[in-house]
């Protein structure tokens, strides 16, 4: 029996890059179910939103957020913790060469993400503060 190995770096760029919302991360790992069951949610999530009940919408988005948040915690956890195994299947094994590279990648992806929102906090700082002292930004008070 062949085993299937997977690209940790492939996994955590699938993951920055926010195509883990759309379960392509679990689907690239071979976990086609629970790849598929996470596009789902998301699909029944939109459609009851527009076709159905916004509270419907909101139960199926709530839960698609939740397996969205662990997934993401589970990359995390398993790229620091250098495992190799994969982060979402534990039958499949991940290629070796792949788990040190992707430890590095992991730190570099959140001090990425934080300067990010701390540029966004100081950017909504601003904004108050010149809405505040009434400074006309061009034509607008």
């Amino acid at each position: 029996m062949v085993v299937q190995k997977t690209n940790k770096l492939v996994i955590i760029l699938l993951n920055a890059l926010g195509l883990n919302a759309f379960g392509i991360d679990r689907m690239y790992a071979g976990c086609f179910r629970s790849g598929f069951l996470k596009l789902g949610l998301l699909i029944i999530a939109f459609l009851c939103l527009f076709y159905i009940n916004p509270i419907v919408a909101a139960v199926f988005g709530t839960l698609w957020f939740i397996f969205y948040l662990v997934d993401i915690i589970k990359v995390i956890i398993n790229a620091l913790t250098r495992s190799k195994t994969s982060p979402y299947c534990q039958k499949y094994k991940v290629d070796e060469s792949s788990i040190q590279p992707a430890f590095y990648i992991v730190f570099i992806v959140i001090a990425v993400q934080v300067v990010l929102n701390v540029a966004a906090i100081l950017n909504i700082k601003n904004l108050q503060d010149i809405y505040e002292t009434g400074i006309d930004i061009g034509g607008f008070n």
